[in-house]
């Protein structure tokens, strides 16, 4: 019988962070963006006091709220990611650590690039957000499937 202890996440997992795979092209891993996250809280709290005002006025600028995200998602959220890299034509490939850019050029993870590549590519981030966000993706049974793959 399923009961309230079903919706229970591995704290263990919201911490190290989960493997998303988003279109066989790159693979990030990310921790839990919840409530549980403090520290995350935490800083966003920090981030968007001078904004206070305009937030609760519904008033402020959505590039200025993407920016902010995608800082605090560098620092907190995002642990690594790695690209897909194909052999010469061939569907045989494998991942390498790193950030693709638009040239096809694999760059080492940082801060700057992460954050960069969330505010070029929305979608992206969009994805990022709602796969950290979701509270299945945190539960003792998605932790176990990723340790078969």
């Amino acid at each position: 019988m399923a009961g309230l202890s079903d919706f229970k996440t591995d704290k263990q997992a919201e911490s190290d962070g989960r493997w998303v795979i988003f279109a066989g092209i790159c693979k990030v891993l990310v921790r839990r963006a919840g409530s549980s996250h403090k520290r995350f809280q935490l800083a966003f709290t920090k981030a968007t006091r001078p904004y206070r005002h305009a937030m609760e006025n519904d008033n402020m600028d959505n590039d200025v709220v993407t920016k902010i995200l995608a800082s605090l998602y560098s620092d907190y959220i995002i642990v690594d990611w790695s690209t897909w890299v194909a052999a010469d034509g061939d569907k045989e490939g494998c991942w390498q650590q790193g950030i693709e850019l638009d040239g096809g050029e694999i760059v080492p993870i940082t801060k700057e690039t992460i954050t960069e590549r969330l505010i070029e590519i929305p979608e992206i981030f969009d994805l990022i957000r709602e796969e950290s966000t979701k509270a299945s993706n945190y539960r003792v049974e998605a932790r176990e499937a990723d340790a078969e793959n």
